[in-house]
Formats: structure tokens, sequence, C-alpha cells
């Protein structure tokens, strides 16, 4: 496979070689001087003519990104990568907050708030270690919207979606009732494992609530009346026991 047959479909495609071939001996000799960084990038190369190297790993993917925000003139003209996003966002929910601000580094921070230029947002003045998506992106993304709210239950659409992708390896279909949101215990708070709970279902308690709420809806609009008609004061004695 020749060059133009790998840059097949680029815009133009001659002056996309011309760049090449300009600025490659100083890009070689530049990583040359950083731990033989052209020695990795020739290997690299070689792996991706050789369909050795997978095109879709998060490693490279969060590279580009980085190389993009270098790229643009403004970082808040950067656009992030759906694969990259999902990533992150998978990261600031296990991991929380600090992962994301120790991932990304100080960025454009900076201690006078009031300023806001256009130098202050250049990405040569940035200092990052990854390019990574801020908390309000990551809190919009949501790669796997539902037109519904979701109740518990087995969600068939997901297990039939896993099933599309999972290729030739295996899954375990099981319910773990131990993940459970801290402070929904049988001492605090109702747990719901949908049928499943230890004594006492959340579906029994739900109904014996409701029982009671309209036993004393009842009382209360009964209560009414009578205040209304002869006041609680007046009431006999006997009648007031029984309510």
């Amino acid at each position: 496979m020749d060059a133009c047959e790998i840059l097949a479909g680029t815009n133009d495609l001659q002056s996309i070689l011309s760049e090449y071939n300009k600025v490659l001996p100083t890009v070689i000799k530049k990583l040359s001087q950083h731990s033989q960084l052209h020695l990795t990038f020739l290997s690299f190369f070689r792996l991706v003519v050789e369909d050795k190297f997978p095109l879709d790993n998060i490693a490279l993917l969060l590279w580009t990104d980085v190389v993009n925000w270098f790229n643009n003139i403004n970082i808040t003209r950067m656009r992030y990568d759906d694969t990259t996003k999902l990533f992150w966002k998978c990261g600031w929910r296990i991991f929380g907050g600090r992962f994301i601000s120790f991932m990304s580094g100080f960025k454009n921070k900076t201690f006078d708030q009031d300023v806001c230029t256009e130098k202050q947002y250049s990405p040569t003045s940035s200092t990052l270690n990854f390019a990574v998506p801020d908390i309000k992106v990551l809190q919009s993304f949501n790669p796997y919207t539902s037109e519904s709210q979701r109740e518990p239950g087995i969600c068939n659409d997901g297990i039939k979606a896993l099933g599309q992708n999972i290729g030739h390896r295996s899954a375990c279909l099981t319910f773990d009732g131990k993940k459970i949101k801290q402070g929904l215990t049988k001492f605090c708070g109702d747990i719901d494992l949908i049928g499943f709970e230890d004594g006492e279902t959340l579906h029994d308690k739900r109904n014996r609530l409701e029982d009671i709420t309209a036993e004393l809806s009842a009382l209360g609009q009964t209560v009414a009346v009578v205040e209304q008609k002869i006041g609680l004061p007046n009431l006999p004695i006997e009648i007031k026991e029984q309510i």
C-alpha cells in the first residue's frame, strides 16, 4: 500500500503529502532528542501498516484529543471524541471529580477570575496531562438515553444490545442486591429488590401505607365536617374516644 492509497479520500492529497515530506525530517530530529521517541513512532507506523495496532485503542484516541487540544487556536473550540468522552465519564462516575482534576492537570486555570482574555484560553499557555472534558460536558453526555424512566426490573433492550455486541464471549445474568445506595437498609430506608427482599417486600409495604393513608384521609375529612358543623370542643366524650 503506497502513500496515495493510505491518504485516499482526503481533501487535498498532494498538499498533505508535501506537508509530510516537509515536516518529517524536523519531527524525527526533535523526537530523537526525547528518549528516542523517533524509534517508537517508527514502530507505530510499521504496526499500522501491518494492521497489528488497534486504531480504536483508547490510549491512541486520548492522545489524538491532546493533539487536537494544542491544534486549536482557542481551547473553547475544543471538541471531544464520543469514545473518549465515554471513557472520562466512566472514570468520573467510578473515581469522582478528583480523578478528572488529576488527569486533566491545571489547563488554563488562573487566580484572576475577573480577567477573561483570548490569551487566557490559548492552548500554548495551558498545563495539560490529558485533554479532559469539563464536568458539565460529562454530565450532559449520555450515549445511552432512554425515552422513558427506568423502573426496577430486567432491561430486556439492554440484554438484546449486549447480545448483539458481545461477540463470542459469554455472559451470566445475575441480580446483585449488595450494590444499593448507602442508607437504604432494613434499619434505615426501604430496599427495593423487586420482590426478593428479606421479610416484607417493598411492594407490600407500599400497599399497607396506601391503606393507612386512605384511612387517615377519610378520618381527616370526617373531622373537618364535624369541626365545620358543631366544632370539636362540643363533641361528646364518646365520639372523641372513637376518633
